[in-house]
């Protein structure tokens, strides 16, 4: 029976070593002695490699150095990687998977995933075999998360819908690797049964009367005051971004001025910001091992122009005499006139709503807000998608729209369809003097009200 070859990018185990003795010119014997090895390079092609020394030792000494130099240099090749098989553990599978996250995608998603593997993957599924996951088993593991998922001071809690489908995610990329290379005929993963359940509070958008208290109480909060949040939150409310895009938004991003302004980025390119406008290229995240890290934007839809209120404008330029460092620094600094980050940022939105009564408020709430008065001021979802930055229009339809308030334009529509029909028959004769609205009355009026300041 011929004997496997060996696998790419790995030597052979046996030395092979030859001894030379040579007699010089003035009759002293020289002795080297030489070291081989054969190995195979990522292409499939076994060659035998050779190195020499004064002594078997160094023979030998010499010849491993130069096999871990030829198998360093063939570990990016993918084949020589990791070679899956049925009987691969899902552990190194996972971890396979991880290093391809990390070098494809983002320093946050990365860390998203490299939190479920080992946080709930590797520690539940990591010695089982490809070929022992099913359809079944994989149901029993999300329906024990489902569960028991996080342990808690309070003991085991269980995890969200959210989380959920994000395992199950996770589940599925993972395992597409083991079918990509052959170790499974079909990814068992995508036959697991939909997760069903998410959010139950409708999105709440700030009221007019909501809007001019909480920016009374923010401008008389000391708190809130020292931590730079009346121009922020202010800005929020007259935007729209993610709170990441504020914190990332530098002074060459804006254009106060009345004429178009052409800016350079490295990373997003040339743009040209109409006048009263900024361009939003960038937002800050936090990634493990790196710090704060300034992206091109969450989704391809998220770099875009935004025009700016009349009143923002004038509020960021009497900001913009205000700060030291201009240009490419941020508009809201940290202290030390850095990044600023985004979690401290949100712990003192979360102690000032406290303190005023807004505890259901996040700094989410802004862009609901902003999405309902464009909303109702009539612009479609399309347009409004297009504002916020979001890829796909039902997340703005259903996520980001305030819901629920009161619409009388359905009352007068059905008013009008059905209210000649149905007057006869009224037990109470309509009031005298009543009038009912004209046909061109329009079918939905504006509630809007834009002033946040």
């Amino acid at each position: 029976m011929a004997r496997a070859p060996l696998p790419p990018g790995t030597a052979g185990k046996r030395y092979r070593t030859h001894k030379t003795t040579r007699i010089s010119a003035d009759g002293t014997p020289y002795v080297s002695w030489r070291a081989i090895r054969y190995f195979r390079y990522a292409s499939g092609e076994t060659k035998p490699i050779e190195c020499r020394g004064k002594t078997e030792a160094e023979a030998k000494k010499r010849l491993q150095a130069r096999i871990d130099e030829l198998t360093t240099s063939a570990r990016p090749t993918k084949a020589a990687k990791v070679k899956l098989t049925a009987a691969s553990r899902v552990e190194p599978v996972a971890l396979a998977y991880l290093e391809k996250i990390r070098r494809d995608k983002r320093g946050t998603t990365y860390d998203r995933y490299h939190s479920h593997v080992h946080g709930h993957i590797v520690p539940r599924l990591g010695q089982l075999q490809l070929r022992e996951l099913d359809i079944p088993t994989l149901e029993d593991f999300l329906e024990q998360l489902a569960e028991d998922g996080k342990s808690g001071n309070d003991g085991p809690a269980p995890l969200s819908a959210n989380t959920l489908r994000q395992i199950r995610s996770v589940l599925i990329g993972l395992l597409d690797l083991a079918v990509r290379q052959g170790a499974l005929a079909a990814n068992p993963a995508r036959g697991l049964s939909r997760i069903e359940g998410g959010s139950r509070k409708r999105p709440r958008a700030l009221t007019g009367d909501e809007r001019y208290e909480l920016l009374d109480k923010l401008d008389a909060d000391p708190i809130a005051v020292a931590a730079d949040l009346p121009d922020l939150l202010r800005f929020l409310a007259g935007t729209g971004v993610r709170i990441g895009e504020a914190l990332g938004l530098r002074w060459c991003d804006l254009n106060l001025s009345d004429a178009p302004a052409t800016v350079h980025d490295a990373d997003a390119g040339e743009a040209k910001i109409p006048p009263g406008s900024m361009w939003i290229n960038g937002n800050i995240v936090e990634v493990s091992g790196k710090g704060l890290v300034r992206n091109t934007g969450k989704t391809f839809a998220a770099n875009r122009m935004i025009g700016l209120p009349g009143w923002l404008v004038m509020l960021l330029e009497l900001r913009h005499q205000e700060v030291v460092h201009s240009g490419d620094g941020p508009v809201f600094p940290s202290e030390a006139w850095g990044w600023r980050w985004p979690a401290n940022t949100r712990r003192a939105i979360r102690g000032f709503r406290e303190r005023a009564g807004f505890e259901w408020m996040t700094s989410h709430t802004f862009r609901r807000t902003v999405a309902t008065i464009l909303d109702e001021l009539g612009l479609t979802a399309r347009q409004i998608a297009d504002y916020l930055g979001h890829a796909r229009v039902s997340m703005t339809q259903d996520t980001y729209m305030g819901r629920g308030a009161v619409d009388p334009a359905a009352a007068l529509a059905l008013d009008r369809a059905l209210g000649r029909r149905t007057q006869g028959q009224c037990s109470t004769p309509p009031a005298t003097g009543a009038t009912t609205a004209p046909p061109s009355t329009p079918a939905r009026e504006s509630q809007a009200d834009t002033r946040f300041v």
